[in-house]
């Protein structure tokens, strides 16, 4: 496991991981209101992918939406090596299920 720092403000978190590589593999979500958050944005650097780093920050993610009792909203937007459908089903792993709306996923806390 590697060393995964959580920056928290009252309206973002950022949860990152420093990589081999110039900029950090990170995720962003910031809030819309009381206890529902927006899912900004999910990187991982094209030089590390394929070595765990993507499932790392979003276990560190689950943990912290579980344990605040945030409701995450995500419109899944394709941009890197996973078209849209891949990744519906990589986030359905962490809890997210599709919505009426094509490609917005929402996770409930699960405690």
């Amino acid at each position: 496991m590697r060393d995964i720092k959580v920056y928290a403000g009252e309206n973002c978190i950022v949860i990152h991981v420093k990589t081999n590589y110039l900029f950090p593999a990170c995720a962003t979500i910031s809030r819309l209101h009381d206890n529902v958050w927006y899912f900004n944005r999910l990187i991982v650097p094209k030089c590390t992918r394929r070595q765990g780093l993507a499932g790392e920050l979003m276990k560190k993610l689950v943990t912290l939406l579980d344990d605040n009792k945030i409701i995450l909203i995500n419109e899944v937007q394709g941009t890197g090596d996973l078209n849209n459908d891949q990744l519906v089903i990589f986030y359905k792993k962490y809890g997210f299920f599709e919505t009426d709306r094509p490609y917005r996923l929402i996770r409930l806390p699960s405690r």
